[in-house]
């Protein structure tokens, strides 16, 4: 899934069910803004202080889904 990600480039992406954030880290690297949502908010911590630690665009949202956006 890795390599796939990394062929893709844009503006705008959405994952849902971001986990502890690792292909979430790729996306921010390739697109100028990223969505990621978790139905855990354990993850969205995690991911938020570890493998997004360091990315200003993305917004991290705690839901079942996408259902709020």
């Amino acid at each position: 899934m890795e390599g796939v990600l990394s062929n893709y480039r844009g503006k705008n992406a959405l994952e849902v069910g971001i986990g502890s954030g690792y292909l979430t880290r790729i996306l921010c690297s390739n697109f100028e803004f990223v969505v990621g949502t978790d139905i855990d908010v354990n993850s969205i911590i995690y991911a938020k202080n570890n493998a997004l630690a360091k990315f200003s665009n993305k917004l991290l949202v705690c839901t079942d889904l996408s259902l709020p956006l």
